[in-house]
């Protein structure tokens, strides 16, 4: 019925549309059910959270940092300009990442001279043990002298 058709309500309604989704995408990850009213901040941390930052619009940044709105005098003269960082790149800075990790594959006790023994455990090998009769005593090996050595029980 509205296929093939461009008028302002209808683009009205695609944004509000569009507007409808993102606020439930957020609401969604950030955790909250549909009644929540979403904030600033928490627009602001979903789209930083979401490698988004360059999405904001500049009022919003300024809104987000608290920062006046720009006054623009009707009339200007070229020595009354004053340059200033816009606010969605303050954001883009302080969202960019600090620290890019790096795993390392070899773990660092393989280059000590003698690395330190590390216990085996294999639950279903313990579990087989568990099964089976003591071969000193003949009773279940479940107690702790069968299974840690230590002639205790």
């Amino acid at each position: 019925q509205l296929r093939d058709q461009f008028t302002e309500r209808l683009e009205s309604m695609a944004t509000d549309n569009c507007a409808r989704w993102v606020l439930s995408v957020v609401r969604r990850d950030l955790g909250f059910d549909d009644s929540h009213v979403v904030t600033m901040p928490e627009l602001c941390w979903w789209l930083i959270r979401n490698d988004l930052a360059d999405a904001l619009p500049e009022s919003a940044a300024r809104k987000a940092l608290r920062l006046p709105k720009p006054v623009v005098p009707s009339v200007t003269r070229e020595s009354d300009l004053v340059p200033s960082v816009p606010a969605t790149s303050i954001i883009q800075d302080k969202a960019k990442k600090v620290l890019a990790l790096k795993v390392d594959p070899e773990s660092p006790e393989s280059f000590m001279l003698r690395p330190k023994r590390r216990r085996w455990v294999n639950e279903k090998y313990t579990r087989w043990v568990k099964t089976q009769p003591c071969a000193c005593c003949g009773k279940p090996a479940d107690d702790p002298h069968h299974l840690i050595g230590h002639g205790q029980g």
